[in-house]
């Protein structure tokens, strides 16, 4: 089939494998270095085993980018991380009293193991989710390109993932509310701090500290009301026949 063509490094690429690099060639958030300013603040390593960007991506140097993410997230965002990224992050680290968070190691475990894209791509939704969520991403960098899920993983498709910004965002409107999330869930800069569209219980500073969203009642929660498309009025209890003394039972009182 026909390819996309993506230069990296001098070097011109083709494969469908591929086609995820090159979406997340428009997503770069670089800062002094060319490199995203939270990399240097979390330590991210640069050098050594995450140097040679054409190298496969293990399960380890994944779960270490992961990591530095997540602490990222759970000190620039309002409402931290969030409790999807902190049951991922659980899994394979532990934090200390300092914030710092050291490896978890369990028999079998098997951090030199290659990672695919689909894997990457599953663990990088939650990210993602909840950078929509605080107005920082508008969409994953996958959505509007089809990639092998089970084509092998490089290391700067993982630093290309995840060179997302966490910076302050703006808020020309000074109403505490970033104007990329206004404009993402209201299309406009200049909301009410203080309304609630949803009906929720939860102004829209309390959804954007709560990482919900301001026009979904449920926020995302999917319901289910079993049965109800079946359900008829009885006769005896219909609202427009009512009993009356001196009159038919069930007459009925419409106009």
């Amino acid at each position: 089939m026909g390819g996309r063509f993506c230069k990296v490094g001098g070097r011109t690429l083709k494969s469908t494998a591929w086609l995820f690099a090159l979406a997340l060639c428009h997503t770069l958030a670089l800062g002094e270095g060319g490199v995203p300013g939270w990399w240097l603040r979390q330590n991210v390593q640069l050098q050594g085993q995450l140097q040679d960007d054409y190298a496969l991506l293990n399960q380890g140097q994944l779960k270490q980018l992961a990591t530095s993410a997540f602490v990222e997230l759970e000190n620039s965002l309002e409402g931290g991380a969030g409790p999807s990224l902190q049951t991922l992050v659980d899994q394979w680290s532990l934090a200390n009293s300092t914030g710092n968070r050291s490896p978890r190691i369990f028999p079998g475990t098997d951090d030199y193991a290659p990672v695919n894209l689909g894997q990457l791509k599953a663990l990088g939704s939650l990210f993602y989710d909840r950078l929509y969520q605080a107005g920082l991403a508008l969409s994953k960098p996958w959505d509007w390109v089809a990639a092998d899920d089970f084509a092998l993983a490089n290391i700067g498709q993982a630093k290309a993932f995840f060179a997302f910004n966490t910076e302050p965002l703006a808020d020309s409107d000074q109403n505490g509310l970033p104007d990329a999330w206004e404009l993402q869930h209201f299309g406009f800069v200049g909301v009410d701090p203080n309304a609630d569209p949803d009906g929720d219980g939860l102004s829209n500073s309390a959804e954007y500290a709560a990482g919900t969203s301001p026009r979904d009642f449920f926020n995302g929660v999917q319901t289910s009301y079993s049965g109800a498309t079946n359900i008829k009025p009885s006769p005896k209890y219909d609202w427009f026949k009512v009993p009356e003394r001196g009159r038919r039972s069930g007459q009925d009182l419409r106009p």
